[in-house]
């Protein structure tokens, strides 16, 4: 039988990319578990289940089917048993099970769940973090909180309802003495994130509570010899409630708590050494250093003796859902990290003694989790220009291996736009780093309608095989568009200095870098000029309404959940301490500022057919900003429309509803269309 033709990308394809995240190695055995995200079309939604892959396996094995979402797999220490979280019974509680067989059992019942747990050295506790506000932590105290399993099914949907009834009333209305009193795509709560010890094997065991007061911790990790547990711990809680961290050392006998000041910085995500002699975290500089590099950092387990491991090599460590990758050698002796450099991310290794950095593992490739086994074995999760995510293997000394192959049947039956990366230089002769996915069917004889994605941030970094951005450009690709992106001044992954380019001068020399990519693809050409759009997110979405009201040299472009008003948000945002460490000032002080670098101040100039894209929970930045630019240019009698989406928020493009993914997709290529005449025009 014929092979079915290769068919073109198209926006329902999201539906056959699965994310991979989290894999951990068994301490006691040639065995990964890891984590697989897919979409669940009928319900418009996500599930998250649980695989092993074990040596010897020919493919990995689904371990979990049991609910909406199992993750965060942690093996025992004796390598017999995986812990992980589940929201099958509702709240996400701690399930356990035996790798050999047998149902998950809940370790946990807590009221307002579980967010994060570590097994203690010992296998015999468990420390997790849950969420309490003071009333029921005054309850907790007179043994009345959480009440004890209900006795029947009967009582337990009784409860429920009481519950669900007890917590509408008591947000309405809703107090708030500190700051953020929103975060993500809802209202903050008025609990705080408190650390719990739990007995893993007795019959009917409470959770020990050992943290109090108004305050968030971090998740917990263990000391090598389980007398304490290393955490995170918010320096202001009433100002800045989830941003100015210190490290916290907690007694597990007593719950005494130690907090671990680095002055000028902020440090959290602790690591204690096998050894017991050191403690590795990702530490910040103070807002009068806001913007630098991520600093992996190491201390003595005292809090003395503070050193910075990456500086010299002057790159950020890399992170997955902002939970960032680095971990200590089984011999204390260094530290494994992914770092991001160039459009890429590998895994170093770091030595203790003298901060030299080598590397380990890594290509042209976006490396975003990894596990390291005692014996010096790596498994982590990789994105390439050719496939999306993907578990390998890597023996010590050895080449990596690739162990899974979700994607291979999906990418034989499709078409798949080359990228392709240059350099060029800005006007004042900086270098920059872009790339260009040409259509499958490209001919350079031809002209092609150019499709410019700018990044958010705006301190992060794209790469060819970036998280949905993948699919995003190969779907542009194939409507028949080259596809052009770079990293501007500001972005990570070329330097502290680079990074910090962009301090008080927003949408200046990024634009500058912009535009000269722009031009440097217009010179090879084979692009239309009277066909150009622009678009992006965030950042991106700020940069796009700064470039149309700087500049008219696009069709059309896609405003995606940008900042346009800078003082409106600041007042409204859930991170106002962007605008203080960017701009090195609060927005009230110094108005003529904000407003010289909102994109709103230039709606006159703006003529540009817009799309405006946005989420009605975005609480990152607010709907608000898209509202006041639409309706200024409907007042001037532009072109513009404005999409916002229900119940999502910020992440709408990377993890909101399916359908309302898809819906963005296709709504921004037609906009392209519309104005750009898509497909190439023969000369």
């Amino acid at each position: 039988m014929a092979k079915e033709p290769k068919r073109m990308i198209n926006a329902q394809d999201l539906h056959h990319i699965i994310v991979l995240e989290d894999p951990r190695w068994n301490p006691k055995a040639d065995e990964v578990t890891y984590v697989q995200l897919k979409t669940d079309r009928a319900k418009n939604d996500y599930t998250r289940t649980i695989w092993r892959w074990r040596d010897g396996w020919e493919s990995p094995r689904q371990f979990t089917n049991g609910g909406k979402m199992d993750f965060h797999p942690r093996y025992s220490p004796d390598g017999e048993r995986l812990a992980f979280i589940s929201t099958r019974g509702g709240k996400p509680q701690i399930y356990l099970i035996r790798l050999d067989g047998g149902e998950a059992q809940a370790l946990t019942s807590m009221p307002n769940g579980v967010s994060g747990f570590g097994w203690s050295p010992d296998g015999k506790q468990i420390a997790f973090v849950s969420a309490l506000n003071a009333a029921e932590r005054r309850l907790e105290k007179r043994g009345k909180f959480p009440l004890p399993a209900p006795k029947d099914e009967l009582e337990g949907g009784v409860r429920k309802l009481e519950q669900e009834h007890a917590e509408k009333e008591r947000v309405d209305p809703r107090v708030y003495r500190g700051l953020p009193f929103k975060a993500g795509t809802d209202f903050v709560s008025d609990r705080y994130q408190h650390l719990f010890i739990l007995e893993v094997d007795a019959k009917e065991a409470t959770p020990r509570r050992l943290t109090d007061g108004d305050i968030d911790f971090g998740k917990p990790r263990w000391s090598a010899n389980g007398q304490f547990l290393w955490s995170s711990a918010a320096r202001r809680p009433t100002q800045d409630r989830f941003a100015e961290y210190d490290l916290v050392r907690i007694t597990v006998k007593d719950g005494a708590v130690r907090r671990m000041e680095r002055p000028g910085h902020y440090a959290m995500t602790p690591k204690p050494s096998p050894d017991g002699q050191w403690v590795a975290s990702i530490s910040m500089l103070d807002m009068s250093g806001y913007g630098h590099i991520p600093r992996l950092t190491v201390c003595r387990t005292n809090g003395t003796g503070w050193r910075d491991l990456n500086l010299e090599l002057d790159r950020s460590v890399g992170a997955q859902e902002y939970q960032y990758q680095f971990y200590w050698a089984a011999d204390s002796q260094g530290l494994y990290c992914t770092i991001e450099d160039q459009g890429y991310s590998k895994v170093f290794y770091v030595s203790l003694a003298d901060a030299t950095i080598t590397e380990v593992c890594g290509g042209q490739e976006l490396i975003e989790a990894f596990s390291v086994h005692g014996n010096g074995s790596l498994a982590y999760i990789s994105r390439s220009i050719l496939h999306p995510p993907e578990l390998f293997i890597c023996p010590k000394d050895g080449d990596p291996v690739r162990v899974t192959k979700l994607h291979d049947e999906w990418l034989d039956g499709v078409k798949i736009a080359k990228t392709e990366e240059f350099r060029y230089q800005a006007p004042d002769g900086m270098e920059i780093q872009g790339w260009i996915v040409r259509p499958p069917d490209f001919d350079a004889k031809q002209q092609w309608p150019l499709a410019v994605n700018i990044h958010g941030g705006p301190h992060v970094m794209w790469s060819p095989a970036a998280h949905a951005m993948w699919h995003e450009w190969q779907l542009h690709a194939a409507r028949g568009y080259v596809v052009f992106f770079c990293n501007p001044r500001g972005s990570d992954g070329y330097g502290d200095a680079f990074r910090c380019a962009i301090h008080n001068n927003w949408g200046e020399a990024d634009m500058q870098d912009i535009l000269s990519g722009v031009d440097a693809v217009v010179a090879k050409g084979f692009i239309d000029e009277k066909r150009m759009a622009v678009t992006g997110g965030s950042y991106g979405g700020f940069m796009t309404a700064w470039i149309i009201g700087h500049d008219q040299r696009f069709a059309a472009a896609v405003s995606q959940r940008g900042v346009y008003q800078l003082m409106s948000f600041y007042g409204t945002t859930d991170v106002p301490r962007l605008i203080e460490g960017e701009f090195e000032t609060m927005a009230f002080d110094d108005p003529d500022k904000m407003w010289k670098y909102s994109p709103y101040a230039y709606v006159r100039q703006m003529r540009t057919p817009l799309l405006l894209i946005h989420s009605d929970n975005d609480f990152r930045v607010p709907i608000s900003d898209a509202e006041q630019l639409f309706t200024a240019l409907k007042k001037l009698r532009r072109t513009v429309e404005f999409v916002r989406y229900p119940r999502d928020g910020h992440e709408l493009s990377r993890s909101g509803e399916p359908k309302h993914r898809i819906d963005r997709l296709e709504r921004m290529t037609a906009w392209f269309d519309r104005y750009c005449t898509p497909r190439s025009i023969k000369l």
